[in-house]
């Protein structure tokens, strides 16, 4: 019989050791599919599955936002009229075959990298378990689908625990890379209906980076992260061209009152530029 593992406590304080065995989950959940690899036709089922596996995994990281803003860049440019098009269904027919393309390939690679004879067992309970994804999975019979261990009296409903099998760091890296191409392709409807909206007030779709409030957009524009401190070609540049830059290149998804009220935008950027650089 297999021998059980040693319990490994997941918590968010080390990133990488977080990230690492969010991937182990995706990968074991996927690889559990009976099915054969092969899709049949068009299976939206399992295309949803791994559709939501790789949206709650980059969003759990906070990895999403890049891989979305791929999907709207492609968008840049578009016009109002131009959602309504031949153009947009021809994309997006365009990205559905790479999507089946790709579970074909996630659901293959998922089933050969799992390691049987390896089992480990994970346990959240100092994660933030108000997490709804965390909660599904400790929640869903997944977490019963674990092999018989040779040690006896040991408790296998521990609700906040998954027994898992182990997958190689090197293939984890590997199905990082195969999930964001997945995702990147599979958020184009999200993405058109987001430039969809801004082409109706903008008569055009620009393509800007999203970020949650002013803050985050300051942070993001002004401050060296490694180092956190404000950028020194920045704080060389006057505030009229920060703000020029933020306006153009920035949007502020708490706040969609800006994409009408472009002067309170300019406005409340400029007063958090001359904070932050003491101006």
């Amino acid at each position: 019989m297999i021998k059980r593992g040693d319990v490994t406590t997941i918590s968010k304080t080390d990133h990488d050791f977080y990230r690492i065995h969010w991937l182990k989950v995706v990968a074991n959940i996927i690889a559990e599919d009976p099915r054969p690899n092969l899709l049949d036709e068009w299976d939206k089922e399992r295309i949803w599955r791994i559709f939501k596996l790789s949206e709650h995994y980059f969003k759990s990281v906070d990895r999403y936002e890049p891989l979305f803003e791929k999907s709207l860049r492609d968008l840049d440019g578009f016009k109002q009229g131009e959602f309504d098009s031949s153009r947009v269904e021809a994309i997006i027919e365009i990205y559905q075959q790479q999507i089946e393309k790709i579970t074909q390939d996630i659901i293959q690679f998922c089933k050969e990298s799992i390691n049987r004879l390896n089992v480990e067992t994970l346990n959240f309970e100092s994660t933030d378990l108000t997490d709804p994804i965390i909660l599904s999975y400790l929640r869903s019979d997944f977490v019963n689908k674990v092999p018989v261990f040779a040690e006896a009296g040991e408790s296998r409903n521990n609700q906040h625990e998954i027994t898992i099998f182990g997958v190689s760091r090197t293939n984890l890296n590997r199905l990082e890379g195969k999930l964001g191409k997945f995702l990147r392709y599979a958020t184009i409807d999200e993405a058109i209906e987001h430039a969809r909206r801004i082409a109706e007030i903008k008569g055009v779709y620009r393509f800007k980076k999203r970020v949650m409030d002013l803050d985050a957009l300051i942070d993001e524009m002004l401050i060296v992260k490694e180092q956190n401190i404000v950028n020194p070609v920045k704080a060389k540049q006057s505030t009229d061209e920060l703000v020029d830059e933020a306006v153009s290149g920035y949007e502020i998804l708490s706040n969609p009152v800006y994409l009408l009220d472009e002067n309170g935008f300019r406005n409340a950027v400029r007063n958090k530029i001359k904070r932050k650089l003491h101006r």
